[in-house]
């Protein structure tokens, strides 16, 4: 039974009112503590995300969306870190002993990529290398980018960078630095000390920190970072975050150097891995994003009148939590001083042991128990055929593959080869076969559709074990290695009145339609039986080889289908 006048709680992943769908990449993203809301205070965050299913990443990108929250190097600070085990089973955790988020294991191959395991910025700076956002442009850059894969909004995600100083005085303050370390009486410890200091001049702050290191695929970490909340004078109201996974990729070492004499292994690109529009961090529903003024909260306590005049948000903060005002405590959700005792979790969700009794919902599940070292846990069980997720307020992710039967990758890459070889027959079998199963049970559309959608098709099927980039890299070998025009004139393609020989046409092969229009014919037919066989290309690419689509030991069999008899000179009809 609930207790009286409790609503249940419901798992993070119900926001603002409504459930949102999970990303069948596996990655997710949830904030589980704030510990303080307080505009301009430094405020440690708790995070809990995970990788995606197929793919390790190099770095993690995290973006605060709150209006104007921005933060460095020295502001943005990580100070924890646990990885692997789930929302239910403990992992390794780790705390950083020093300045350096090195001394966590996750981070150490940071330097591998010359990068520091902490950078900040902007999403450009690592968006700007990524070809896929050339096209997110309709007025300024990204603005087509509106919603994650689960419909959460991206706005606050693309923020400009800014620069604390003018021009003007970063300029002195550079001349200052150069003139000091021309010093040849400094110690090697104040020469690397300017040095940091004038690596650091001109640099801008911004909402993005890129984190850096050896993380692990389908795996879960909690992460916690401390970082200043915006001013109040920024019309921040609520604090929001925003994960992308990223790979990277150097310069071949026989590359030219770049500007100004650049390093080729310096030139480091990124690809953002997954869902492309990254996964919006929703947060556990008994913890509140809504900033608030201390000083302000302070004064409607009674208590410390003078601290409270003093208007200074980090010391109004300080004293606040010595108060009974629910605002010190607004981040760390139900349970705490000055919050709502917690309530049972809603139907069909199950507490788990991490924070304090966190609600994790086991729909398309069901409720179990699991050893944790020896300590038995709630958790959850997951239907046949759905993905498990590591982290968030759901157990249970999307159904694997376009039937929704795979439990593995294996069965999902023979599910993508049965279903996609049922749509390349029905392809070939011509207009008689129009009805023949296709994706999930559909019907096979002709040749337009397979040539235009039926990629996209495969993407959002095999979305726990392919995702965009590795089509994107395995599209180039294809086109530049293993693309071939089979066609000829005795070609069924041929035989039903393609290229020039239309009626109508020209003989550059265009002809005017009924409305006045300039048209040519194209042959679709050669785009869809190319689409198919990339779809068997990237499939071998992983491991799994369906030979129907893409036979490796026979790269350039015929895919068109059977030749029509017909003499060729006198000769006979070619195999």
């Amino acid at each position: 039974a609930e207790p009286q006048g409790q609503a249940p709680r419901y798992p993070s992943h119900i926001c603002r009112g409504r459930a949102l769908t999970m990303s069948l990449s596996g990655a997710v993203c949830s904030v589980m503590l704030y510990s303080n809301l307080a505009w301009s205070v430094d405020n440690q965050v708790t995070l809990e995300f995970s990788t995606p299913h197929g793919v390790a990443p190099n770095g993690v990108l995290l973006c605060a969306t709150a209006t104007g929250h921005r933060f460095d190097r020295s502001s943005f600070t990580v100070n924890a870190l646990e990885e692997g085990g789930s929302q239910f089973v403990s992992g390794d955790a780790q705390t950083v002993t020093s300045s350096a988020a090195t001394d966590l294991r996750a981070f150490g191959g940071a330097t591998s990529w010359n990068h520091r395991a902490v950078e900040t910025g902007v999403a450009a700076d690592v968006l700007g290398t990524d070809a896929y956002y050339a096209s997110t442009y309709m007025r300024r850059r990204y603005d087509t980018l509106a919603v994650d894969s689960t419909g959460a909004s991206l706005a606050g995600v693309f923020q400009d960078p800014v620069w604390s100083t003018t021009d003007a005085t970063r300029k002195n303050d550079t001349d200052f630095y150069i003139a000091k370390l021309s010093d040849e009486t400094l110690t090697d410890t104040e020469r690397q000390t300017h040095a940091a200091t004038l690596a650091e001049l001109n640099r801008p702050t911004g909402n993005c920190a890129l984190l850096s290191g050896d993380w692990a695929k389908d795996t879960r970490y909690e992460l916690r970072f401390t970082a200043p909340n915006p001013a109040k004078s920024t019309g921040a109201t609520e604090l929001g975050w925003w994960m992308a996974p990223v790979t990277y990729a150097a310069a071949a070492s026989t590359a030219p150097a770049g500007a100004g004499g650049m390093e080729p292994s310096n030139r480091v690109t990124y690809t953002v891995r997954g869902d492309k529009t990254g996964v919006v961090c929703g947060a556990r529903s008994t913890v509140k994003n809504a900033l608030h003024d201390a000083c302000a909260a302070l004064t409607l306590s009674g208590a410390n009148s003078s601290v409270a005049a003093a208007n200074d948000p980090a010391a109004c903060a300080d004293s606040l939590q010595w108060t009974s005002r629910a605002e010190a405590t607004n981040g760390l959700g139900c349970g705490a001083s000055g919050q709502a005792a917690c309530g049972a979790c809603a139907a069909n969700a199950v507490e788990s042991y991490r924070y304090s009794g966190h609600c994790v919902s086991c729909e398309n599940g069901a409720a179990a128990t699991v050893s944790d070292g020896g300590v038995n846990r709630n958790s959850c069980t997951c239907a046949a055929g759905r993905t498990t997720l590591k982290a968030g307020g759901s157990a249970c992710g999307p159904k694997m593959g376009p039937a929704g039967t795979s439990t593995s990758a294996a069965a999902l890459a023979a599910e993508l080869c049965a279903s996609f070889t049922g749509v390349k027959n029905g392809l070939s079998g011509g207009p008689s076969a129009g009805k023949t199963t296709g994706v999930g049970g559909g019907v096979a559309a002709g040749a337009h559709a397979i040539a235009t959608a039926h990629v996209d098709a495969f993407l959002a099927a095999a979305g726990s074990l392919v995702d965009s980039a590795d089509v994107a890299a395995a599209n180039v070998t294809y086109r530049s290695t293993l693309m071939f025009d089979e066609r000829a004139p005795d070609d069924p393609t041929r035989r039903r009145g393609l290229a020039g020989r239309c009626a109508g046409c020209g003989a550059d092969g265009t002809f005017v339609d009924d409305y006045g229009r300039v048209g040519a014919v194209k042959d679709v037919q050669f785009d869809a039986v190319h689409a198919l066989r990339l779809i068997g290309y990237v499939l071998h690419l992983k491991g799994y080889d369906c030979d129907a689509l893409y036979n490796p030991d026979d790269k350039f069999v015929g895919i068109y289908g059977a030749y029509e008899a017909a003499p060729v000179c006198g000769v006979a009809t070619p195999a």
